[in-house]
C-alpha cells in the first residue's frame, strides 16, 4: 500500500495540529491529485480521527513520499522517525521549534531525503521574507553583499536603522546551523524585532519574552504543578472561547532589507488572518505538497538535506501560500529616498 502523504498524529499536543492538518488536506483544491494517510501510537485516538473525518480505516505497511510529523515533543518522540526517513529517502516536514534537536543532514544528503523542520508559524514567515529579500534586492548581485542588523549578542533593546523611528524589543529568531545556505555568510545577519512605541514597553516586552521562553516552560511541565488543570479551573470556557475567536488571530510581518552599499532597499510583507494552529497546519501542508512536485523545487533542494522551508521549496511555497487566499505575501523594491523607507513600517 502506498500514499503520497503520511500524517503522524496523537502527540502530546491534544491532536490540534493533527486535526487542523487533516481538515485542511481533506478540503484542499488539489485533493484529487494526492493521497494521504494517518498513523500514530494510539489506536483509540486514530480510530477517533478516522470516525471524525470519515477516513478509510485500513491498516497496513505504507510506502510514503512525505511524512508530516505533528508529534511532539520532537526530541522525545521523533528522532527515530526522522532517522528512518533519511535512511530511506523519504521527505519529512514538521512544526517543531526545538532547534537543538534538528539533525541528520549528512545522511539526508546521501539518500536525497529533504528534511524541513519548523514548518509552522514561528519560522516559515521569517524564512520566506528573508528569501524574498535576497531575491528582490540582489537578484543580480553576489549573495555575500547582504547585510542586516549587526548583533553579536542578544540585547533587551534595539534601534532599527531603517526606519530608525521606533524602539524595538528583541524576539529570538535564528536558524543556527541550518540558515539559508545562500545567505549563510559573514556579511549577512538576521534578527527579529517587535516594534513598540517607547523604551519602557520595549523593555517590558523583552523581559516577557525571556520569562515565557525560560521560566514559564519550567512551570508548565513541572510534575509538581498541575498547570493545565489550574488553567481549566481558572478559565472553564477557554476551549469554547478559542473556537469562538479562532478567526480573530492574525500575523502581520514587515521586513526591510538593504544592500551593504546602501543603494538598494526592499520591503517584504507577510500577512494572514486565522488561528495560529490553522496557519501552521496550512504552512506544513503546503510545504509537504511542494515536495510532491520536485520539478518546482530549487536545484539545491533536489540533493536533499536538512533545509529551511524557503531553501527547500523556493518560490513554490510563496505561490502556494498566496493561492490559499489566507496569506498575502509580497515583495518590492523601495526608492532610494530615505523618507519612503521610513514610512514602510
Amino acid at each position: 500500500m502506498s500514499t503520497d502523504l503520511l500524517i503522524l498524529s496523537t502527540g502530546a499536543n491534544p491532536l490540534l495540529y493533527s486535526r487542523q492538518t487533516i481538515r485542511y488536506l481533506q478540503n484542499h483544491p488539489e485533493r484529487h491529485t494526492f493521497s494521504f494517510s494517518i498513523a500514530g501510537r494510539s489506536i483509540e485516538k486514530l480510530e477517533s480521527l478516522v470516525a471524525e473525518f470519515s477516513l478509510l480505516g485500513d491498516a497496513g505497511v505504507l510506502i510514503v513520499d512525505v511524512v508530516l510529523n505533528t508529534v511532539g515533543p520532537y526530541w522525545l518522540y521523533s528522532s527515530p522517525v526522522v532517522a528512518a526517513c533519511t535512511r530511506n529517502g523519504v521527505h519529512h516536514v514538521d512544526v517543531n521549534g526545538e532547534t537543538h534537536w534538528i539533525k541528520y543532514h549528512e545522511t539526508a544528503t546521501k539518500t536525497g531525503s529533504i528534511i524541513i523542520p519548523s514548518c509552522g508559524l514561528e519560522s516559515v514567515s521569517s524564512d520566506i521574507v528573508t528569501f524574498l529579500g535576497h531575491k528582490t534586492t540582489l537578484r543580480s548581485r553576489d549573495p555575500q553583499q547582504l547585510v542586516g542588523v549587526p548583533v553579536d549578542h542578544p540585547k533587551a533593546l534595539y534601534t532599527l536603522r531603517i526606519p530608525h523611528t521606533k524602539e524595538l524589543s528583541a524576539r529570538g529568531g535564528s536558524w543556527n546551523e541550518i540558515r539559508l545556505p545562500m545567505l549563510a555568510t559573514d556579511h549577512f545577519k538576521y534578527e527579529e524585532f517587535h516594534p513598540t512605541p517607547n523604551r519602557a514597553k520595549a523593555l517590558f516586552m523583552s523581559l516577557f519574552v525571556v520569562f515565557s521562553g525560560t521560566i514559564l516552560p519550567i512551570i508548565i511541565y513541572s510534575p509538581n504543578v498541575q498547570f493545565v488543570h489550574l488553567l481549566r479551573q481558572l478559565y472553564p470556557d477557554l476551549a469554547k472561547d478559542r473556537k469562538t475567536n479562532i478567526h480573530k488571530g492574525f500575523i502581520d510581518i514587515v521586513n526591510i532589507i538593504s544592500s551593504d552599499d546602501g543603494t538598494r532597499h526592499a520591503k517584504m510583507t507577510f500577512k494572514a488572518k486565522s488561528d495560529g494552529y490553522a496557519l501552521s497546519a496550512t504552512m506544513l501542508s503546503e510545504c509537504a505538497l511542494s515536495l510532491l512536485h520536485p520539478e518546482t523545487l530549487p536545484e539545491m533542494a533536489r540533493h536533499g538535506g536538512v533545509l529551511t522551508p524557503a531553501t527547500a521549496c523556493g518560490e513554490a511555497i510563496v505561490k502556494r501560500l498566496n493561492a490559499t487566499g489566507t496569506f498575502e505575501v509580497e515583495s518590492h523594491l523601495l526608492k532610494e529616498h530615505r523618507e519612503e523607507i521610513r514610512k514602510t513600517i
